[in-house]
């Protein structure tokens, strides 16, 4: 009788242990939860608080001042390795708009087309965060960013796209 409880004490704790990983894994924020894990199994940040700082230092350069901000959604591109994720934010001035983080070369959008070699695998040294930076409001009063076939672009949905130009920071 005692080796079964002991049985079943140590199948539940097996079994409320291996949630506890899950959680760490998924975060959630309100209405969403936000996965830190791409498809692949690499994290894109360790924490909510380490990806919160990564953005707010992209979105500081490109208002020019320091703005709170929560993350709204990850969205994962596919990738034949390393990881592509498209961060949704929203700063609590009322700016809304997105940035691409990657581990991966997506220079096609900046005019650099590269061949690669049977041993290249494309994966960069470190993370490389695309954002888009807006050069003047009255034209374009929100620069959103997307992963296109050529790499990555600037769009604007309600002016001018020509002032919003990709800005590419290195971490």
């Amino acid at each position: 009788m005692r080796n079964k409880l002991l049985l079943i004490i140590a199948i539940l704790g097996f079994t409320f242990g291996s949630c506890d990983k899950e959680s760490d894994e998924l975060v959630d924020n309100g209405n969403t939860s936000i996965n830190l894990t791409a498809p692949n199994g690499q994290r894109i940040a360790a924490t909510i608080e380490v990806l919160t700082n990564l953005v707010t230092e992209v979105i500081e350069e490109k208002y020019g001042e320091n703005k709170d901000v929560e993350i709204n959604d990850v969205i994962y591109y596919d990738t034949d390795q390393g990881f592509i994720a498209e961060i949704r934010y929203m700063t609590y001035d009322g700016h809304s708009s997105n940035l691409i983080m990657s581990n991966v070369t997506l220079d096609g959008s900046l005019g650099m087309k590269k061949v690669k070699t049977r041993g290249e695998v494309g994966i960069t040294d470190g993370l490389t965060i695309y954002s888009c930076k807006n050069e003047d409001k009255n034209k374009c009063p929100d620069c959103e960013i997307a992963k296109t076939q050529e790499g990555v672009k600037c769009f604007c949905s309600k002016g001018d796209r020509s002032v919003c130009k990709v800005q590419k920071t290195q971490k």
